[in-house]
């Protein structure tokens, strides 16, 4: 097995210093979700296909004692990706 490839898919992992991904789980249609860490904010990748999603993605993200998400992007508008959108409010969203 690969220790770098979680076992649990609700469960965030730390890729690099300041690189964190929630694994995808295609039972669930769920995306995987990243967050890029920075002294000056930090950037989540994707809002996930549901608030149930993107509120799991927040709080492993803080287990990581990682400041919230100040910016959102999407890579493209598939429902998968964007229906979490709205339990990162009010940070702005780029897509």
């Amino acid at each position: 097995m690969n220790p770098s490839v979680p076992t649990d898919l609700n469960r965030m992992s730390q890729i690099t210093p300041h690189v964190y991904a929630l694994p995808p789980n295609a039972a669930t249609d769920r995306p995987i979700l990243g967050a890029v860490a920075g002294r000056s904010g930090t950037l989540a990748v994707e809002a996930g296909n549901s608030l149930t999603h993107a509120r799991l993605f927040l709080s492993e993200l803080s287990k990581f004692q990682v400041a919230a998400p100040s910016f959102l992007t999407a890579t493209h508008w598939h429902w998968d990706h964007v229906f979490g959108a709205e339990a990162f409010q009010p940070v702005p969203y780029f897509a």
